[in-house]
């Protein structure tokens, strides 16, 4: 728990998702039910979904920011995260990559 006395420091976590090639639409939609619900939470500052045509076929990638490490865990025990794990699982051709980040240099405005 953070304290008056200690910073709220803001967490982003990025994440790569590589989906069957039977399943972009299904994750595609998918993600956006996620973004939609993710938005909503009081500690999320961004939820962002990007795609790239990689040669592998197209991937998703999912920009995150939230207030501090207290909301990201909060938003690992939501009942839309849980769902969207437990669905998206078999549509993917490998696990989600995910990577927990710290600022170094972050502009405000964005």
């Amino acid at each position: 728990m953070t304290t008056e006395s200690e910073p709220r420091t803001a967490v982003s976590v990025l994440a790569i998702l590589t989906p069957q090639a039977g399943h972009v639409g299904d994750v595609e939609a998918l993600l956006g039910r996620m973004a939609v619900a993710s938005r909503q939470e009081a500690g999320c500052l961004r939820y962002d979904i990007l795609r790239e045509e990689h040669e592998d076929g197209p991937r998703f990638h999912i920009q995150e920011r939230y207030r501090d490490a207290a909301a990201v865990t909060a938003h690992g025990a939501t009942d839309h995260y849980a769902a969207f794990r437990a669905q998206v699982g078999p549509w993917l051709v490998t696990p989600p990559e995910v990577t927990r980040l710290a600022d170094v240099n972050v502009d405000a405005q964005g």
